[in-house]
C-alpha cells in the first residue's frame, strides 16, 4: 500500500510539474497574443488616422474648389446680365431705327 501511495505521490508530482509547465506556456502565449492584438490595434488606429487626415484634406480642397466655382458662377451671371442688358438696348435701338426708317 505504501508503495502504491508513493507511486501516486510521484505521479501527482509529475502531473503537478506538467501543469506548472503548461501554465507557464499558457501565460507566455497569452502575453504574446495580447502584444500582437495591441500592436495590430495600434497599426489599425494609425491607418484610420492617416485615412481620416487624407479625407479631411480632400474635403478642404473640394470646399475650396466649390467656393471658387461659386465665385466664378456669380461673375458669369453678372456678365450674362450685362450682355442681356446690352442686347435689350441693341434691340430697342434697332426697333427705333426701323421705326424711323418706316416713317421716312
Amino acid at each position: 500500500l505504501r508503495a502504491r501511495v508513493a507511486d501516486l505521490e510521484a505521479e501527482l508530482a509529475s502531473v503537478d510539474g506538467d501543469y506548472q509547465i503548461m501554465s507557464e506556456r499558457y501565460s507566455a502565449l497569452s502575453e504574446t497574443m495580447d502584444n500582437m492584438v495591441n500592436s495590430e490595434s495600434r497599426r489599425s488606429e494609425e491607418t484610420i488616422n492617416t485615412l481620416q487626415n487624407r479625407v479631411d484634406g480632400l474635403k478642404e480642397k473640394l470646399l475650396e474648389k466649390l467656393h471658387r466655382h461659386k465665385q466664378s458662377s456669380k461673375a458669369m451671371e453678372l456678365e450674362l446680365s450685362h450682355a442681356q442688358g446690352q442686347l435689350a438696348a441693341s434691340i430697342d435701338k434697332t426697333a427705333q431705327i426701323k421705326a424711323a426708317l418706316e416713317q421716312e
